[in-house]
């Protein structure tokens, strides 16, 4: 009871300190948490982001976060097209998501200048909400 009445609080403030215009009821953003171009990011209500983690939108990516979800400490969400995140989904601590993955075709170039490969056309990465019987996980190809 305590803790729903102390993100009543904080959500407001927390949405104009990261400059959320999504219209979400109960969000809250833990310690030290990272947003980067939260306009390109979409709420649900009662979303929990827990302390330390970074949401990173490169570019046009879009990260959208369903109704219920609790992103654990210290992870990361990265986007360069979509990360979803569906309805009832908590993630544990330390857990990295993200759209893209390195280029490694030349095994003399360094990995760091290769660039990144980029699935456009592929499905939404992301957990989704089994109705209530357990997640399931949508990878990358390649």
């Amino acid at each position: 009871m305590i803790k729903r009445i102390v993100k009543d609080l904080l959500s407001p403030m927390q949405k104009i300190r990261y400059r959320i215009t999504s219209s979400c009821k109960h969000l809250y953003i833990g310690k030290a948490c990272k947003i980067v171009k939260a306009k390109n990011m979409d709420f649900g209500n009662n979303v929990s982001i827990m302390p330390y983690t970074m949401l990173v939108s490169h570019g046009d990516g879009r990260i959208i976060l369903e109704d219920n979800v609790e992103i654990g400490m210290y992870s990361r969400l990265a986007s360069q097209n979509v990360v979803y995140i569906g309805k009832n989904v908590i993630t544990g601590p330390h857990v990295f998501i993200a759209d893209y993955n390195h280029e490694y075709e030349d095994i003399a170039k360094p990995i760091r200048f290769q660039g990144n490969r980029i699935k456009r056309n592929s499905k939404l990465i992301g957990l989704y909400d089994m109705d209530g019987g357990g997640y399931q996980l949508a990878r990358i190809p390649g």
